[in-house]
């Protein structure tokens, strides 16, 4: 392709003259290779990742393993024998199929908030609304004491999910996810 203004030629499908820096497409000058500030200053926000992430990020798996996987060890280890005669075979074999059917809910629950975790460390902007509902739902789960905690234990995870939630729901936050 031959540039119309310093007559030198150039590379097939070159959008720029190498010698002149002319534009040799309709396009190509529009184009000029450098970014506004507010571009370069958003860039420099989004590179860095805000501290409630890691925070967050501790949680998911602390829930997945303190949540789902203590209720699972729990039942199992909770589970009738046998009586005290030693004849009450029936229950122990009843009360083992209780725990394998827990199992198959909670073992994929626990892999869901890992995977939870996984999704916010990677950055999905699906992470960022499943953790806010997550921690909202422990929130709401403490206070109305679905989880069968003693008090001091349901005010601590309030606090700290209410804490989690006023940085996670903060524009940085959320910007740094796309959400």
């Amino acid at each position: 392709m031959r540039c119309p203004q310093c007559n030198s030629e150039n590379d097939p499908g070159a959008s720029v003259c190498a010698s002149c820096d002319n534009p040799l497409t309709a396009y190509s000058g529009t184009l000029t290779g450098e970014a506004s500030a507010a571009t370069l200053a958003k860039l420099a926000r989004l590179s860095q990742r805000p501290q409630v992430v890691p925070a967050v990020i501790a949680l998911d798996v602390l829930f997945a393993l303190f949540g789902p996987v203590r209720m699972l060890l729990a039942n199992a280890a909770a589970r009738p024998t046998t009586n005290a005669e030693g004849t009450n075979y029936a229950q122990a074999a009843f009360g083992t199929v209780g725990v394998a059917f827990m199992a198959m809910f909670l073992v994929p629950l626990a892999l869901a908030l890992l995977f939870l975790a996984w999704g916010a460390w990677a950055r999905a902007a699906w992470a960022w609304w499943l953790n806010a509902g997550l921690l909202a739902a422990v929130c709401l789960g403490a206070f109305t004491g679905f989880f069968g905690a003693s008090v001091f234990v349901r005010i601590i995870l309030i606090a700290i999910t209410v804490a989690a939630g006023a940085f996670w729901l903060r524009p940085e936050a959320r910007g740094w996810y796309g959400a």
